[in-house]
């Protein structure tokens, strides 16, 4: 979770425990909504690996992963060579999240053996990072006290909607402020 219940309880000046499952459930739905409104994903704990089409992904010598990648655990060829941190720069070079990973010239291509549909392996963390960035928790924090907050007003089209089995129905529009926060992160397709 980008924010924990203790710190949402904390901004939202809230001591007793009555609401915490229903605090909890306002954080899962303002991450989720984060994650669905930028196309990203903003942290990972555990490392898993993806698979990549040897010719369909790549593009010269760039696997393009088109997804985020924030930390490269272990890369391997389509040939099962592992390949090693020195063979290869992560694009963008510097900063997360990596889109892609160029082979270095002097280091082999990128191959296959038998088929190229998920040839090339790549185990990481795959998210924009490894750590929410603190304009997210911000985001995270904001809405979920926004949604808190209006749990008991839902008389207006332009609020959320607590339904009867727990779930929240949102507005059209999400506040000013988590909207421009989130701009600079949006997945640009």
């Amino acid at each position: 979770m980008y924010v924990d219940l203790a710190t949402f309880k904390a901004y939202l000046g809230i001591t007793t425990t009555t609401d915490d499952a229903l605090l909890v459930g306002f954080l899962n739905r303002a991450q989720g909504v984060i994650e669905a409104r930028t196309g990203r994903v903003f942290e990972c704990a555990n490392d898993s690996i993806l698979t990549f089409d040897a010719v369909r992904d790549v593009s010269d010598r760039t696997l393009l992963m088109g997804t985020d990648l924030c930390q490269v655990t272990e890369i391997v060829n389509g040939d099962g060579a592992v390949v090693s941190a020195s063979a290869y720069l992560t694009d963008p070079p510097r900063g997360t999240p990596f889109w892609g990973i160029r082979l270095k010239r002097s280091s082999d291509p990128w191959t296959y053996q038998g088929d190229p549909e998920g040839a090339i392996s790549v185990e990481g963390r795959w998210a924009y990072s490894v750590l929410p960035p603190e304009d997210i928790v911000q985001a995270t924090l904001r809405l979920a006290a926004f949604l808190y907050r209006q749990k008991d007003n839902a008389v207006d089209g332009d609020r959320p909607i607590m339904t009867g089995d727990g779930n929240v129905l949102l507005p059209s529009r999400l506040p000013n402020d988590v909207a421009e926060m989130l701009r600079p992160y949006m997945r640009k397709m």
